[in-house]
């Protein structure tokens, strides 16, 4: 299989990266039905996804090692579809939903540590691989602009409805059939595998679990913007569900162009792409606290929120490539995954744990607290120089 077929199976698979947040423009509307379940408990539609899927990325990485790859990735695109689709017939309570969407989050999480792998494999040099890489994380937002603006569209006609996008991941499902490759050598590799299949765990890199950690603290503070979105344009009365789709969906497009030019970002920023990251979204979360005076500002920071996560979400499978063996990327991925998704898992309980602390609007205090965090941690990873760390080992 050439190298553009292979292209377009990662990139089709990819654009689910985001499928847990297709339903965020309908959280005020679900709130109004189950009026008895609190802001944290409706965020968990799109929260516990990043539980299940660390769950699975970990079974997934010792998996790997005896299922082909292309299975694995047919496998958790068939998940997502069921937790995505059976809501349309299912959902009579907050706790059923929750079910679905912990079954989505399994899918997930089976696909998340496999592509950067099979990028890996099929893309050996390091700069074509952080290429390919960048472009996957701007199909990642492509697929999420789909999904998130058509269903807040979808949502206009009621909340049910958001679920209806999901059947796009039936036409993924065909791609991955056709375009996703099978493993090269599977039967060389299992053996290899077998024969350090002791050890495996010893070469794992101590970058792998620094990076997670970064990451994990990135996710609690990044997933405020889409936690709560929707509620602060409701709370500030600047708009409706169509307005949140649409800043959740200029989110979007700002991953998308960051992931297309990213490999020409690095050449300036060099290795302060994570400190970065972190300052560029504490920017994005000013902008949005401000912006119940100025509408401008609402959509310059949902633009800017997204730049700077496609930044850090496409540097951070990177660097584990750079310190992890090839044979070992599906663990170490697994691994990375597994803390940084506990962060994604964490944030509304965390955060508004916190915020809840604070007299005023929770839901312009809320970014007001994530800015203050960003900032804190941009500086810390600035002055430690802590990507400097990552080189081939």
């Amino acid at each position: 299989m050439n190298s553009k077929s292979i292209k377009i199976g990662i990139f089709s698979v990819a654009s689910l990266s985001f499928a847990s947040q297709a339903i965020m423009p309908s959280y005020s509307l679900i709130s109004e039905t189950f009026s008895d379940a609190s802001p944290s408990t409706i965020q968990m539609i799109t929260a516990l996804p990043g539980l299940t899927g660390l769950i699975s990325s970990l079974l997934v990485g010792k998996v790997a090692e005896r299922i082909s790859k292309k299975n694995i990735v047919i496998f958790g695109i068939s998940l997502i579809s069921i937790g995505g689709l059976f809501p349309i017939l299912f959902h009579d309570s907050i706790y059923t939903l929750l079910f679905f969407a912990a079954i989505l989050g399994f899918g997930l999480g089976c696909l998340t540590p496999i592509v950067p792998s099979i990028v890996s494999s099929n893309f050996p040099s390091d700069d074509e691989r952080q290429k390919v890489l960048g472009q996957n994380t701007s199909f990642s937002y492509i697929g999420a602009i789909v999904l998130i603006y058509l269903g807040g569209v979808l949502a206009k006609n009621g909340w049910v409805h958001n679920y209806y996008v999901y059947f796009i991941s039936l036409l993924i499902l065909v791609a991955a059939i056709l375009f996703i490759p099978k493993d090269k050598n599977e039967n060389k590799r299992v053996k290899e595998m077998e024969k350090t299949e002791s050890h495996t765990s010893m070469k794992l890199s101590k970058h792998v679990y620094y990076l997670g950690l970064v990451s994990m603290l990135f996710m609690i503070l990044n997933n405020i913007f889409g936690n709560n979105l929707s509620f602060y344009v409701a709370s500030v009365s600047i708009g409706d569900t169509s307005l949140a789709g649409l800043g959740s969906s200029l989110n979007l497009v700002g991953g998308l162009v960051c992931g297309f030019l990213v490999s020409k970002i690095i050449v300036v920023i060099r290795n302060n792409s994570l400190a970065a990251s972190y300052l560029l979204t504490a920017i994005s979360f000013i902008a949005i606290y401000f912006a119940y005076s100025s509408i401008v500002l609402f959509y310059v920071g949902c633009f800017l929120s997204g730049f700077a996560g496609a930044l850090f979400i496409s540097q951070a499978p990177f660097l584990i490539t750079l310190v992890t063996e090839n044979q070992l990327i599906p663990q170490a991925m697994s691994v990375f995954i597994c803390i940084m998704s506990l962060g994604s898992f964490l944030s509304p309980t965390i955060v508004n744990s916190i915020v809840g602390l604070f007299p005023g609007n929770m839901y312009m205090n809320v970014y007001l607290f994530g800015a203050v965090g960003l900032v804190i941690a941009a500086g810390i990873l600035f002055i430690t120089k802590f990507q400097k760390n990552y080189v081939r080992e």
